[in-house]
């Protein structure tokens, strides 16, 4: 039986965290370009006071109403929210504490203008506190869609010099002189005498009865702007239309009539808020009520800049879960509404604030973080979706011969087992350090592969949840006994609120997984066996069996605020300074001994004649 030496973790609790240093979000995707560089604003943000949106007047105080609608990605469901007396719906539910919102940033500030973690926080405490709902006139919200617009092509004049135009367009919405949304068609810089037809995919929920201005722009390869066309229309009607008379374009846009993906993202905050109380008890992502803001159409210049092309969750506070408008780059993208690629957002929200300082966004740990999130996303979908739900992620959202972004079955056939940057979709590595495996040092690719690495971790999981067998990349075979969603979602919850250190690594998680277990089940359960080899399978432990783990070996492990010792037989485990001290003598019996010792502090352990230096962190 392992003995653990009464001895709490230091706990690191985000509500009131002082300084972080941190990337300050988790993502779904990350790549953003074809050299898969990552240009994200890494900063901390402090606050020392919750943000509450202010929730308009004629809502206050108004009770949770039920309304049958049909959702983009999710069908027919009955979504919460709140009606005023003139009729009116905003996307509010209060007792789920889920707040579905316009992200449509109104501030001119820019990455740039961001100097201080003072004026982050401040920054986004304003954003959410003067947040417009998103609001519905009859209940039905049957909204309209630009969906796609194309340039016919057009006959040079004295305006256009075709030596230079290099077939770029900028497709450009706007609504009372505000910009709302762009997107770009590239071309490749060659020159041209004619423009051959383009079409590109907009993807924006319009009001029906407000007036926008569509503008056509050419972006020459020097990326020089015109204007080429600019027209006044509303969506009072679907269907194609052709661009009004013009000597200079031709083209047409097509609205049509679709469901807001705002009720697919107020839908999965809202039945993702109640898988974690009823499977976890949790009270919100942080077990203390605090509110799910959920920003629609994300596109602060802050944050992101123009880049909507992504799925988010700031991790720290205020907390919040961003769903950007999609379709920035490519086609292959719709908007980000889909129930497993938004459980995964909120999944991040958990981890960040599981008061041991969540996850950090880089190397090995920045992997554990994704993974996390894909696995709890993947819990929380069989939950409430039952046998409708599958171990892909963001299946329903890709388009065009692409399945999935991932696929915790088979991490090497993530998107379809092809690697592509633009439609954010690429093989994972189901071993340590095999097939498909990013250096976990190299900061400029995807922040050391964290997008890549967390294939892993998922096939793990996976492993463990269903069983399987077969060879891994080591040309070891191997053979998991499945032991359930019920016990790996238990399991999982049990390490991310006792054991998740900010800077775990894939050797530290094999280690409190088995704690973990050892916990819930025992040290001779057959769950903790399965553990071990779930991991074995996946190339990050040896194959001895877990009964007789250490068996001739000693292995000391260093986790925040102490150290594990993991021996075979009962044993007497003493703790020295480096000056030669003894700090602490214990008794110990065979399997994993957790001993407390100072935080950031080097010492000296010595079991029988196994001596070890570990640095604490």
């Amino acid at each position: 039986m392992r003995k653990t030496i009464s001895f709490v973790l230091a706990l690191f609790m985000v509500a009131g965290i002082s300084a972080q240093t941190s990337t300050q979000c988790d993502e779904l995707v990350r790549v953003r370009t074809n050299d898969g560089k990552a240009n994200e604003l890494t900063t901390c943000l402090s606050t020392s006071a919750p943000v509450q949106y202010i929730l308009p007047e004629e809502y206050e105080g108004k009770a949770i109403v039920e309304r049958e609608v049909e959702t983009f990605y999710s069908g027919k469901k009955t979504l919460r929210m709140q009606q005023a007396e003139d009729g009116t719906y905003i996307l509010v539910d209060p007792e789920r504490c889920t707040y579905t919102l316009e992200g449509l940033a109104k501030s001119d500030l820019t990455q740039r203008d961001i100097t201080s973690n003072k004026k982050l926080a401040e920054h986004t405490a304003s954003f959410i506190k003067n947040a417009k709902p998103i609001m519905d006139a009859d209940g039905d919200w049957d909204f309209f869609e630009l969906k796609q617009v194309g340039v016919l092509g057009f006959e040079a004049n004295d305006s256009v010099d075709l030596d230079t135009c290099r077939m770029n367009y900028i497709f450009w919405l706007e609504k009372d002189g505000k910009w709302l949304f762009s997107n770009q068609t590239y071309g490749d810089g060659s020159l041209i005498d004619t423009i051959p037809p383009v079409e590109m995919l907009i993807n924006y929920h319009l009001d029906r009865d407000a007036t926008y201005t569509l503008k056509v722009l050419h972006r020459t390869f020097g990326g020089k702007e015109t204007e080429l066309y600019s027209f006044d229309f509303t969506a009072s009607e679907s269907g194609r239309f052709q661009f009004p008379d013009s000597n200079l374009i031709d083209g047409y846009y097509e609205i049509s009539r679709v469901p807001n993906h705002a009720l697919d993202v107020h839908y999965v905050m809202n039945m993702t808020n109640v898988y974690y109380k009823e499977v976890h008890g949790r009270n919100s992502f942080d077990n203390a009520g605090a509110p799910v803001y959920a920003f629609v159409d994300f596109n602060d210049p802050v944050w992101y800049g123009e880049w909507t092309n992504n799925a988010a969750a700031s991790s720290v506070p205020p907390y919040f879960v961003a769903v950007g408008c999609g379709s920035n780059f490519t086609k292959d993208l719709t908007n980000f509404g889909s129930f497993d690629l938004l459980a995964h957002e909120y999944a991040h929200l958990v981890v960040a604030a599981n008061g041991r300082g969540g996850l950090e966004a880089t190397g090995e740990s920045g992997a554990l973080n994704e993974a996390i999130a894909d696995c709890m996303s993947v819990a929380a979908d069989f939950y409430t979706h039952g046998d409708a739900a599958n171990w892909q992620i963001a299946d329903g959202v890709t388009q065009k011969g692409i399945p999935n972004m991932r696929d915790l079955s088979n991490p090497k056939m993530s998107g379809g087992g092809i690697f592509n940057s633009m439609t954010l979709s690429y093989p994972q590595p189901d071993t340590y350090g095999g097939e498909n495996w990013v250096d976990p040092k190299n900061q400029n690719y995807d922040n050391g592969g964290i997008h890549f690495n967390n294939g892993v971790f998922n096939y793990w999981f996976y492993l463990l949840t269903e069983g399987g067998s077969g060879v891994n990349d080591n040309e070891q075979s191997y053979e998991v006994e499945g032991i359930g969603m019920q016990k790996t979602e238990k399991l999982l919850m049990h390490i991310i609120l006792n054991y998740l250190t900010p800077r775990m690594d894939y050797a530290k998680m094999r280690i409190v997984s088995q704690l973990a277990a050892i916990d819930l089940w025992g040290d001779k359960s057959e769950e903790l066996a399965q553990v071990h080899n779930a991991w074995f399978a996946v190339g990050v432990a040896d194959r001895t069996p877990i009964e007789n783990v250490g068996e001739g070996l000693l292995n000391i492990y260093s986790v925040k605020g102490g150290v594990v010792v993991e021996a075979e037989e009962n044993s007497i485990i003493e703790v020295y300074s480096v000056v030669g001290q003894c700090l602490t003598s214990v008794k110990a019996e065979a399997g994993f001994t957790t001993i407390p010792v100072a935080e950031n502090s080097v010492v000296i352990v010595k079991v029988g004649n196994n001596v070890q230096k570990v640095f604490v962190k």
